[in-house]
């Protein structure tokens, strides 16, 4: 019941907020949404739980190496809380503490572990817990901030054919569309792309045509036909000027009527 009161909330703030937004003709800043999935910090807890290192700063870190964090809460009352749940606000932030009641003057650490993998710039996560002080309103915001500064300047684009990183390596395109893949050259020499027609009316190119060193740039594919597709064709393009085996090199397409 709770967690569907919180939906319910939440989803009547969004609409309001919307509602204002449009009116101004603008949008939600990002300050504006967190607080809104981020709900405050409830005052009845205010005095009987604490943790004076509520945000941990874990400064520039790898992406290539898990962080474990810890985070001490206290009870400062006379009467035993049980903290009935730990959830994060991201996957990356794993808690690893089980929900437990704290003893009276006692304390309890909060364990999580953050994983940067996939991540290239700051960030700033929370933990919320909840406990029996309040139904609604989470009684702690534990958070961890810090910077991720990857290893690999192309993570954002997974998929690999030797020096050239892109994207995706499948497409689906309609009959005389036109699809792009975002790619990038991570060698130290320019890359001039092209493909043999498989299909008649079909062809690919960059933009721009020669691609510079360390840069990035768009694959477009594009199908044209002369008639008319009776069915939907699946095939792929060969992309040549790359130095990979012929199956590294493969883009595989879908064309629909």
């Amino acid at each position: 019941m709770r967690h569907l009161r919180q939906l319910i909330l939440l989803g009547g703030a969004l609409l309001l907020s919307f509602g204002a937004s449009a009116q101004g003709r603008g949008f939600l800043s990002r300050e504006a949404l967190d607080s809104l999935v981020t709900p405050s910090v409830s005052t009845k807890a205010t005095g009987i739980l604490e943790c004076k290192e509520g945000v941990v700063n874990v400064g520039t870190i790898s992406d290539e190496s898990v962080v474990e964090v810890r985070y001490l809460v206290r009870n400062t009352s006379n009467r035993s809380v049980v903290i009935t749940q730990l959830r994060s606000s991201c996957g990356c932030l794993k808690v690893a503490t089980s929900p437990t009641a704290i003893e009276p003057n006692g304390s309890v650490e909060i364990v999580a572990n953050f994983d940067p993998k996939g991540r290239n710039s700051s960030f700033r996560y929370n933990i919320l817990l909840y406990s029996e002080l309040d139904n609604t309103y989470p009684s702690l915001r534990l958070t961890l901030v810090g910077e991720v500064e990857s290893r690999d300047s192309w993570s954002h684009l997974p998929y690999r054919m030797g020096g050239l990183r892109l994207s995706r390596k499948e497409v689906t395109i309609n009959s005389r569309g036109v699809e792009r893949i975002a790619c990038a050259n991570s060698t130290d020499s320019p890359m001039r792309l092209s493909a043999r027609e498989t299909v008649a009316g079909l062809s690919l190119r960059t933009e721009p045509e020669v691609i510079a060193p360390n840069s990035e740039a768009d694959i477009m594919i594009s199908y044209d036909p002369a008639a008319a597709l009776a069915t939907e064709l699946r095939t792929i393009l060969i992309v040549e000027g790359i130095e990979a085996s012929p199956t590294e090199r493969m883009i595989t397409i879908t064309i629909t009527k």
